[in-house]
């Protein structure tokens, strides 16, 4: 039986049987997976701010092709694990009572969360193998605005240019790290430019395709002519003027 039919939901005793029903059966695993990746690339956008989310999908998207990117880029920011488990609890708890219950893998009493980072048993292996796959759907959907809107940027090389400058850089990374390079232009105005930026992000998010485009386009450009005025008064044009008192009669 789908997990989900017409208007019938599946619901299962805790959390154990949940996971091992995935195990069995691919469209239940199919429907948690897509849940859980909805719920934690929602969780990041809470705890991290686009400029960082745009990091963590630069890095993800790039380091593999420079040979350097090992587990996902949200790791650089914040300690992803803590969010990523309340996002998997909670997906799991929609179609649950909750997390107890007795189950021949899951004994009371023992933490569901040490089963599956030890992978003890087959539980604990279904479980890391769900944990993997809803991360990996998410990280390839993207965690920031801007690369949700990827696919409509059609050149490459200026798209790239506007996460480069968009982003923020983990504090603990080296300037050298290829996963995250520095603005395309070599400039004293780097600061500027990402406070800039910022206002660009604050103003315009959620992104649509024609923004983004736009954007990247008009960066590129200005970053060709090695411009940081430009980029700098492109951005600062989405910052708001500030509201007036009407005149009293």
């Amino acid at each position: 039986m789908p997990e989900e039919s017409g208007m019938t939901t599946d619901m299962y005793p805790n959390y154990a049987t949940y996971l091992m029903t995935c195990n069995d059966d691919p469209r239940v695993r199919k429907a948690l997976v897509s849940r859980i990746a909805e719920r934690f690339r929602a969780a990041l956008a809470g705890r991290l701010s686009q400029s960082q989310l745009i990091g963590v999908d630069y890095a993800n998207t790039y380091g593999p092709v420079f040979g350097r990117q090992l587990n996902c880029a949200s790791h650089d920011y914040c300690d992803a694990n803590l969010v990523f488990w309340p996002a998997m609890a909670e997906a799991m708890s929609e179609r649950t009572d909750g997390n107890g219950g007795h189950h021949p893998l899951h004994e009371p009493g023992h933490d569901l969360l040490d089963i599956i980072v030890s992978q003890e048993n087959e539980l604990g292996r279904v479980g890391a193998e769900i944990w993997n796959e809803a991360w990996a759907a998410a990280a390839l959907n993207g965690f920031s605005s801007l690369w949700s809107v990827k696919e409509g940027v059609p050149a490459e090389s200026t798209f790239k240019v506007l996460a480069e400058v968009s982003m923020t850089l983990p504090p603990h990374v080296a300037p050298d790290d290829p996963r995250y390079p520095g603005l395309p232009m070599i400039t004293d105005a780097e600061d500027e430019i990402r406070a800039a930026a910022q206002v660009f992000l604050d103003h315009a998010t959620p992104l649509s395709v024609a923004d983004a485009l736009e954007a990247a386009t008009i960066v590129h450009q200005f970053a060709d002519q090695d411009d940081a005025d430009g980029i700098i008064g492109y951005f600062a044009s989405y910052d708001p003027a500030p509201q007036r008192p009407l005149p009293r009669p």
